[in-house]
């Protein structure tokens, strides 16, 4: 639900969640309630066009994007080579 708020899908006003000017919930659990009660067209109209937009997000994004994803990666996890070395993974298994 945020994520089809966030890409202008699903309109948000405070608490109230509204699909084409019709409003189908107040608070985000109930909104994600409606939606699994009425799940066609609405949740896969809504699927369809939060992919597109996705996509199109990540060819706009391009090669900076996938730059970004795996420094991230590898600031997170860290050089994996050593971990036999800290006493960490399958070298120090039985």
């Amino acid at each position: 639900m945020v994520l089809a708020s966030e890409a202008g899908l699903i309109e948000r006003s405070g608490a109230h969640y509204a699909w084409n000017g019709e409003r189908i919930a107040q608070g985000r659990d109930k909104a994600c309630q409606y939606l699994g009660e009425h799940p066609r067209p609405l949740a896969d109209e809504l699927r369809e066009k939060l992919v597109a937009f996705r996509k199109a997000e990540n060819a706009r994004l391009g090669h900076r994007f996938q730059l970004a994803v795996e420094r991230t990666r590898r600031r997170s996890f860290g050089d994996r080579s050593n971990l036999g070395k800290l006493g960490h993974g399958p070298s120090n298994i039985p």
